[in-house]
């Protein structure tokens, strides 16, 4: 498994392109709004089986890394992976919220945290504990792009758009995946009040 400091700005992309390909999970509820929430739900439902192996599973654990490894975070090797908390937030957003801001929510962490991260690594000069105010400037710019097109009400999307920028930048201990849909999704929620 790779450490933090091995994650150049080339791994950095590979891992993020691989983000990238989770655009599938909000897309999917926009073009298959009846059945798609089910498919989130069986899909986080195999995460979690398949990291409880990884976790407790020495041979199991040996064919991830040689696998998948490279494009695990250090932080991973004894938790959770993202693409498990990724769809974990999916499941739970799906749950809680409109589809409008569940949809929107998981676009913010898919294309913002991306920007955020390829930005920043790339650019960053102002940083504050490994985050950089550049990335987040792309984080919010990406957020305001990705669900401009899906969310109507500009005031729900520009609180929305902060919410992730700033929660994606700030150092919480959950991981961003999770705390980054959820806490966007409760912000347009209160907004729509």
């Amino acid at each position: 498994m790779a450490t933090e400091s091995d994650f150049g700005v080339g791994q950095e992309l590979r891992r993020k392109s691989l983000h990238l390909a989770m655009i599938v999970v909000p897309l999917g509820v926009v073009v298959l709004p009846s059945r798609w929430p089910g498919v989130i739900y069986s899909g986080t439902a195999v995460a979690l089986v398949l990291d409880a192996l990884r976790l407790r599973n020495a041979t199991f654990q040996r064919h991830f890394d040689h696998l998948l490894g490279r494009f695990a975070r250090v932080h991973e090797r004894r938790g959770l992976l993202g693409v498990t908390w990724f769809l974990v937030a999916s499941t739970l957003s799906l749950a809680l919220f409109s589809p409008d801001i569940a949809v929107a929510a998981l676009l913010f962490v898919v294309v913002g945290d991306a920007a955020a991260a390829l930005v920043g690594r790339r650019w960053g000069r102002w940083r504050w504990r490994g985050k950089s105010l550049e990335g987040s400037i792309a984080c919010f710019l990406s957020c305001l792009a990705a669900a401009g097109w899906w969310i109507d009400d500009p005031r729900m999307l520009l609180v929305g758009a902060l919410t992730a920028t700033v929660v994606e930048f700030l150092p919480i201990p959950l991981d961003d995946n999770l705390r980054v849909p959820l806490s966007s999704a409760l912000a347009m929620s209160l907004a729509r009040l």
